[in-house]
Order: C-alpha cells, then sequence, then structure tokens
C-alpha cells in the first residue's frame, strides 16, 4: 500500500510552482472536509506536474479554457438580461410612477376615460393620495385624442396635460433639446424655475418626441396645430385647433410614448372633457421601501370608489414586462448550453488523463492500491482543472461586466431595444449559484469516464506502452 511521506520536503524540492500547486489542492482538501486520503492528493498532484511536457499539458490548458469561456459567458448572460430587465422597468417607473389610477372601464385601443377628483366617501382623490405615508410625487393628467398637424404633415396622437414642472420633473433625463428661454444652464434647473410661470399662464406650450419632430419635419421653437373633436348637440364632432409653440422634444425610446403621446398644459384639455371629471390617469412614485405598504393603502382608499383601478407598473404596462419575462427562458438555454461544453471538457480531460498513465494505474493496482483510492486520484486532477477554470472564467465574465459598465463600449438601437448601451447587472447570488452548479455537475460527469479503470487487469496495464 502507498503511503503519504512524512515530510512535505519532496513536494517543495522544485520551487514555487510545487509549493503553489499544493497550496491549492490542500485547500481543496479542506474545502472537501478530507474526503481523499493524503496519498491520493499527492499522487494526483504528482501525475500533473509529471503530464507538465506531455500531450495533456496542451489538452488541461484547453480544457481549462472551456471551463472558463462557459462560466463567463453565463456570468454575462445573467448580468445582460438582468440589467436590460432592470433597465427598462426603471425606466417605465421614471416616466409613469410605481402605481397608476385610470378609470376601471378603460380599454387599450380606446380614447382613456376621464373621472371625478371626488370620492363617495366625500373627499377628494389628490388630497388623499397626498397624505398617504411613502408617496413621493403625484401627477395628473388629462388626455384628449387629437390630430397633431404642421405645415406639411399630421400625425394622430393623444395629448397629455399637465403643469410643466411635473413634465420636467419626470422627462428631464430624457430631454434632447429645449428652449433656450427655458434654461438657464442645465434642463434639472427647468424644475425650479421661474421661468416656467409664463408657460403655466398661457398654456401655448407643447413637447413632442424627437420620433414626432423627425416625422413632422419640424424644430424646437417652431408651431404646431393640435386639432380636438368636441361632441355637439346633434351627436357629431366640431373641430377645435389650437396653435402651440414646441418647447422641448425628449426620447424616451419606448415606442407607445414616442410614437403617440405629446405634453401640453393642464387648462388646454380641461373644457374637452365632460362635466364633473377632471383627470383620466393619476401617476404615483414611492419610496421604494415602502412601495409595499404604499400598494395597500392606495388598495383601501381607491378600490372602494367602484369605478376606478389601481394598476401597479408591470400591470398597466403588461405587454413590455411579459416580454422582459420571456427573457428568462433565453438565459436558461445560454445556461444549460454552456455547462455542456463545460462537462465535455472535463470529461474528456479525464480520458485523456487515464490513457496516458494506464501503466500507472496497472503498476498501483500492482502495489495494492484500491481502484476506489486510484479513481481519487484522476477525480483530483479533474476538479483542480475545473477549479481553476471556474476561478478563471469569474475573473473573465466579471471583468468584462466591469468595463462595459464603465466605459459603455457596446451600443444599442434604442428605437429597438428601448436602451442606448448595454447595462449589465451583476447578480451575485447567480454567480455562487453558476460556480457551484457546474462544479456539482463536473464532478457528478467525472464519475463516468473513472469507471474504464475498473475494467483494467493490472498485468496488461503494466505492460501497456
Amino acid at each position: 500500500m502507498v503511503t503519504a511521506p512524512k515530510s512535505n520536503t519532496l513536494l517543495f524540492r522544485n520551487g514555487r510552482k510545487n509549493i503553489l500547486w499544493y497550496a491549492v489542492f490542500n485547500a481543496m482538501g479542506i474545502v472537501n472536509l478530507n474526503f481523499m486520503n493524503r496519498w491520493e492528493r499527492l499522487m494526483a498532484f504528482r501525475l500533473l506536474r509529471a503530464g507538465s511536457q506531455s500531450f495533456s499539458k496542451n489538452m488541461m490548458i484547453l480544457a481549462i479554457s472551456a471551463v472558463a469561456l462557459s462560466v463567463s459567458v453565463m456570468i454575462i448572460t445573467v448580468s445582460s438580461v438582468k440589467g436590460f430587465q432592470n433597465g427598462i422597468k426603471s425606466k417605465v417607473v421614471k416616466l409613469h410612477g410605481d402605481f397608476i389610477i385610470d378609470d376601471a372601464g378603460n380599454t387599450e385601443s380606446a380614447e382613456p376615460r376621464p373621472f371625478s377628483n371626488h370620492l363617495p366617501t366625500g373627499k377628494n382623490l389628490d388630497e388623499v393620495l397626498s397624505s398617504i405615508k411613502g408617496v413621493t410625487a403625484v401627477q395628473m393628467i388629462n388626455s384628449k385624442a387629437c390630430i397633431m398637424k404642421s405645415e406639411n404633415e399630421l400625425d394622430g396622437v393623444v395629448a397629455n396635460g399637465m403643469n410643466s414642472e411635473e413634465f420636467l420633473r419626470s422627462f428631464k433625463d430624457f430631454m434632447v433639446e429645449i428652449a433656450a428661454e427655458n434654461t438657464q444652464d442645465s434642463i434639472s434647473e427647468i424644475v425650479t424655475d421661474s421661468s416656467n410661470a409664463g408657460i403655466k399662464k398661457t398654456g401655448k406650450w407643447i413637447y413632442i418626441s424627437r420620433l414626432q419632430a423627425e416625422k413632422l419635419k419640424v424644430k424646437i421653437g417652431e408651431w404646431l396645430t393640435l386639432v380636438f373633436f368636441e361632441s355637439d348637440e346633434n351627436y357629431g364632432a366640431k373641430p377645435r385647433p389650437k396653435r402651440l409653440q414646441i418647447k422641448g422634444i425628449f426620447e424616451t425610446g419606448i415606442d407607445f410614448v414616442d410614437e403617440n403621446s405629446v405634453y401640453v398644459a393642464n387648462d388646454l384639455i380641461a373644457p374637452f372633457l365632460p362635466t364633473g371629471t377632471k383627470y383620466t390617469k393619476i401617476e404615483i412614485w414611492t419610496d421604494p421601501s415602502q412601495t409595499l405598504e404604499v400598494g395597500k393603502e392606495l388598495a383601501q382608499s381607491v378600490i372602494p370608489a367602484g369605478y376606478l383601478r389601481l394598476n401597479t407598473s408591470s400591470q398597466y404596462h403588461r405587454q413590455i414586462y411579459d416580454w422582459l419575462s420571456i427573457l428568462n427562458t433565453n438565459v436558461w438555454i445560454i445556461i444549460i448550453l454552456m455547462a455542456v461544453v463545460a462537462v465535455i471538457a472535463v470529461i474528456t480531460i479525464l480520458l485523456i488523463l487515464i490513457f496516458e498513465k494506464i501503466s500507472v494505474i496497472g503498476l498501483l493496482q500492482a502495489m495494492g492500491g484500491k481502484i476506489i483510492s486510484i479513481q481519487k486520484v484522476f477525480l483530483w486532477q479533474g476538479s483542480f482543472i475545473l477549479l481553476w477554470g471556474i476561478l478563471l472564467g469569474d475573473i473573465l465574465g466579471l471583468g468584462l461586466v466591469f468595463v462595459q459598465n464603465q466605459f459603455k463600449i457596446i451600443e444599442l438601437n434604442q428605437s429597438i431595444y428601448f436602451l442606448k448601451t448595454v447595462e449589465l447587472q451583476i447578480s451575485w447570488y447567480a454567480v455562487i449559484l453558476i460556480d457551484l452548479g457546474l462544479l456539482i455537475l463536473a464532478m457528478v460527469s467525472g464519475l463516468l469516464p473513472i469507471q474504464w479503470i475498473k475494467k483494467m487487469a493490472p498485468i496488461r496495464a503494466i505492460r501497456y506502452q
């Protein structure tokens, strides 16, 4: 029976490389709670060193590279999908709030129905919302379908009425142009700048998207005509044109906003709403730590009214969130494919190592070594390759994520993907699961090639050249 040496002198004879390799194996022994005997660890270490000048060296490097590539691809995939999903969700919430209140009878294809500000309890809706703890902002919106016309072009849109401060608070991160008379060095100052007072009084301003500006061939400072239609006593529709000046151009990257929505003063829409109604939609922003509590409070305050509907962001923008959830399927497909690549790499290198050391296996059997102990020698070698591959894969994957987040190298077509650049978000929980899952899967798969050792006859194995 082969026994471990009493001293580690031989192990350190060849210098720093031996020390590093032994440290890795010793650490693995601790992690595995001394699952392997000392001689098996030492033999695995010696066989790897002995094969450093052989064909197996290049194959071992290739196997480590395959595992590293698989791990890095899995990390980047999870980070990109998570970052993409959260980036779009954050944009939608920034634009339209955590909760949206609208008429319970609204449908997706029809013009939004207005509702009253008075609740059955006798309180005003805006006062109730403002008094709820955890609500950081409330935006009251009037909406009316209309035709937007320039000198030579026209387009059908929904005009959303709100005051200028509310609009710029939500859209300041998405403004690409704004009238010079309304700015003082930065867009963020417009929210509190007194120069907005003139705009609110006259109500002659309009904010449109870059897509609409290109379609209508207009620029900032030019005038547009909005044509509203008002029902008369004969159930007809009278056109009511309004001449407005373009005060700003925005770009959100979200189709249904950039294509269909323009923003005007509240008092421009109010005359076209039925008597007794005031709003068509209310958007509510909350403190992230109190979103759940605010939702419960809103449900108790608003839903009993009967004619109102409380929506979360995911419910109101169901199509966007459903599309994002489909991406999770793609993640699992990529993870499975990369795991298969890593497992095949480990199985292949184990077969190569076993084939290369057939005579050594026969000698160990002749000296009384147990089959299971010899198998453990090669499992140690497989675990070494696997752990180095996982470590290098983590470094490569996390490094590429860091580089992209810092320098925004990869850009996207915002009109298709809603975002200007690829956003990556690291999930340490996912990284740990990837590492542990791949480690367990590959080591279990490594049990298959080492079964070949059982079929070797010691005499024939020793004579094998």
